[in-house]
């Protein structure tokens, strides 16, 4: 599962340099904006139905399904030459098929991890997925500088492709059914921890994200007004990123486990803040 995730998260780096392939097709950055904003209206629809579809018709399928649907998306940007209403769309149908991928593929792997080792398990889960990233922004960014961006896009579909292999060959997690507890009223406690907890990853998510994006284009803006005399490589900086994450990971989740969860919760909310 975590070499499934690692290979999924190569694929995903092709995501952080949508702006650049925006301004390698002639557009500008407020196009790059706005083709960004649309994966807001699938994450907000779909999000929940991926979750729906991993509890209805299980984890496995929808991942297939999902996996597809992504691979082929992301190949039909090799197609795309000018700045048209095309490339948006295919941006909408890539985030579909990531929401029908990622979200199951993390309860999947979460589901068989023991409940008293959990933090760490999906520490090693959040690792693979960003070395699979860091890797992904390392080749993709070797490509992308070399203006071969039809290699970069061929290498990411290939790599959702591996994943879908091996979700096909080699993993079957277990089919189970969440058992009905009784329905409660919309104010419960755990509804307001998963609002609160949601809230806060669709802000800073999003703003952690869009800002990885725009990096590829604010280094290559520095390059063509003189300020560096060489490129400076995109992969050094969301290297950088994803490592402090990854390790952040390794050392906190251990403690996540233990009876000091909630002062670790606190403390990173509190780091969030400045």
């Amino acid at each position: 599962m975590l070499l499934a995730i690692g290979c999924y998260f190569v694929s995903i780096s092709f995501t952080l340099y949508l702006p650049r392939f925006v301004l390698h097709l002639g557009g500008n950055e407020s196009i790059a904006g706005m083709l960004i904003a649309v994966a807001l209206v699938p994450v907000i629809i779909f999000t929940p139905l991926g979750g729906y579809c991993a509890d209805r018709f299980g984890s496995r399928r929808t991942i297939l399904f999902g996996a597809l649907v992504y691979s082929l998306a992301t190949l039909g940007f090799a197609g795309v030459t000018t700045i048209s209403g095309i490339i948006f769309a295919l941006h909408f149908v890539q985030i579909c098929g990531h929401l029908f991928t990622f979200p199951p593929m993390l309860a999947a792997t979460t589901a068989i991890i023991p409940s008293k080792h959990r933090a760490q398990g999906i520490g090693l889960l959040t690792v693979s997925a960003q070395f699979g990233n860091m890797l992904g922004a390392w080749i993709g960014s070797s490509l992308v500088d070399n203006h071969q961006f039809q290699w970069y896009i061929v290498f990411a579909a290939f790599s959702s492709a591996v994943t879908l292999f091996i979700w096909l060959v080699a993993i079957h997690p277990p089919h189970t059914k969440s058992k009905e507890t009784g329905r409660r009223p919309w104010y419960f406690p755990s509804w307001k921890i998963v609002i609160a907890s949601a809230t806060l990853i669709l802000v800073v998510g999003g703003v952690y994200g869009t800002a990885l994006q725009f990096v590829p284009t604010q280094l290559l803006d520095l390059h063509n007004r003189g300020i560096t005399e060489k490129l400076i490589p995109s992969s050094w900086f969301i290297s950088t990123a994803f490592i402090a994450v990854a390790i952040s990971r390794i050392f906190l989740s251990r403690l996540s486990d233990s009876r000091f969860r909630d002062r670790v919760i606190f403390i990173n909310n509190i780091a969030l803040l400045f």
